[in-house]
């Protein structure tokens, strides 16, 4: 993993539904607390002394919405973050048959989706202060660049805005060349979580 390879421990964490995890895909409390306990788990570790989360698309707002509530995550790392979930929705479908965005977040409601909760904009404004790096590609069809501007607005400094240029919501770390990548968010890891005296042990 390219974070390990800066020095950094990480776990990749399949929410409830996903992956090799059991349970409701519906993106819900259980989520989140699957994400709580990543955390109990990584400080499980008396080596571990700070930790972020990096949440792309709908983990994005999983991320903000657990950092809301836990003052021991120290930084955020969003990449293809919407602002909510229902605008995202209505963006995404815009283009193809009249009302097939309200049709949308109609079954996305009826199958258990929260969509009401999933408002990372407000999310990341009412939550506390700390480091926040957001990621995006110019050319991302299901999310608008205006909400990935809109997020960095409301966020609290110290925070970072990365526009990928001609990336698109699934290649942004190709786009950007992965080297380049790997080492713009390692670099801003290493102030946010160590100052710019960082070294290459965490």
């Amino acid at each position: 993993m390219a974070l390990n390879d800066h020095g950094y421990g990480a776990i990749l964490l399949d929410m409830p539904g996903h992956g090799e995890s059991g349970g409701r895909a519906d993106w819900g409390v259980s989520s989140q607390i699957a994400a709580e306990r990543a955390i109990d788990l990584a400080l499980h570790d008396d080596a571990v002394r700070h930790i972020a989360i990096f949440g792309y698309s709908m983990g994005s707002c999983i991320a903000v919405q657990v950092a809301v509530r836990e003052r021991r995550v120290n930084a955020l790392v969003l990449l293809g973050a919407f602002t909510n979930l229902g605008d995202q929705i209505r963006y995404q479908f815009h283009a193809r048959v009249p009302l097939l965005g309200e049709f949308s977040l109609l079954a996305a409601r009826v199958i258990g989706v929260q969509v009401s909760a999933m408002r990372t904009l407000d999310l990341l404004k009412a939550s506390a202060s700390r480091p926040v790096l957001i990621i995006a590609g110019t050319a991302d069809s299901l999310i608008p660049v205006s909400m990935p501007l809109a997020l960095f607005q409301v966020a609290h400094e110290p925070k970072e805005l990365w526009l990928v240029q001609r990336a698109n919501h699934t290649n942004v770390r190709d786009t950007a060349g992965p080297a380049i990548f790997d080492e713009r968010v390692s670099m801003f890891l290493d102030k946010a979580l160590f100052g710019s005296d960082a070294d290459s042990s965490h």
